[in-house]
């Protein structure tokens, strides 16, 4: 009797399917959506800026402050009281912001803006910059 095997007794070979190619895909999809994700800093609370015909977009301050209509105020997100604004900047880690963005809501006391202006300059900070929304032209 021959010893060769029996058409039925053949071992199939199983399909291999790659993952390779996927996995390319995976990260090249991954590379794309890190590079094109902006990233905003959050307020923290929400503020309905004022309007302005002058405003110009600008780039990213190195601080942000806004402050709500009740007169809330947070620094980079994290909440923070008028007496404490000076001594949270002095406590911050790395090198001190030059500049700093503040983004008050429309119904916000001016003497309280004001007063995070004076806190922000009596921490080293002369570049202050107001948030507001453009207004068409006339």
């Amino acid at each position: 009797m021959n010893n060769s095997l029996l058409p039925n007794e053949l071992e199939e070979e199983e399909a291999e399917i790659s993952l390779t190619p996927m996995l390319d895909i995976i990260f090249i999809l991954l590379i794309f959506f890190i590079v094109t994700t902006s990233f905003t800093k959050s307020l923290g609370i929400e503020v309905e800026r004022p309007s302005a015909v002058t405003s110009k977009p600008m780039d990213n301050q190195s601080l942000s402050v806004a402050i709500g209509p009740d007169g809330a105020i947070t620094l980079d997100g994290k909440p923070a009281s008028l007496t404490g604004l000076r001594a949270a900047l002095q406590r911050r880690s790395g090198t001190r912001p030059e500049s700093a963005l503040i983004t008050a809501d429309i119904a916000t006391d001016t003497g309280i803006l004001v007063q995070v202006m004076d806190q922000l300059r009596l921490s080293g900070i002369e570049a202050l910059s107001l948030a507001t929304t453009s207004q068409p032209k006339e």
